[in-house]
């Protein structure tokens, strides 16, 4: 996976939050941008690069600024004493984790999580 791969999948999970965050589905933002819900979901998932003028009205659709949603979060200067700006999402870990996969359950989440614990139990007492 390229760099260019990674920002685009970053801004991905960016737009997919700031949609969320929105209370909106990827079929109303599809009605009111006039694009298909493939669309916004490929835009969501990283597999598309997304145009300025699509991002910019995506953005005044779900008030947020196209800062928000383009930063570079490797350049930004956390506050001192903190390992980072913002807590990360599960939506994060599971994007991460499974590649952006959206067909991932809760279910599924927590097994890996119980996994993880498991091995951090596992390594205190080796």
């Amino acid at each position: 996976m390229t760099i260019n791969d990674l920002k685009r999948r970053s801004i991905a999970m960016r737009i997919k939050r700031a949609r969320q965050n929105a209370h909106m589905t990827q079929a109303q933002v599809a009605d009111a941008l006039g694009l298909t819900y493939q669309a916004i979901s490929n835009y969501e998932r990283g597999l598309n690069n997304i145009e300025n003028t699509i991002l910019v009205r995506m953005c005044s659709l779900y008030g947020v600024q196209t800062d928000d949603i383009l930063r570079d979060e490797e350049t930004e200067e956390a506050p001192a004493g903190s390992k980072s700006r913002e807590r990360v999402s599960d939506e994060d870990i599971k994007f991460a984790l499974f590649g952006g996969d959206s067909e991932i359950t809760d279910e599924m989440y927590e097994e890996v999580k119980r996994f993880a614990a498991y091995v951090k139990e596992r390594q205190k007492k080796g």
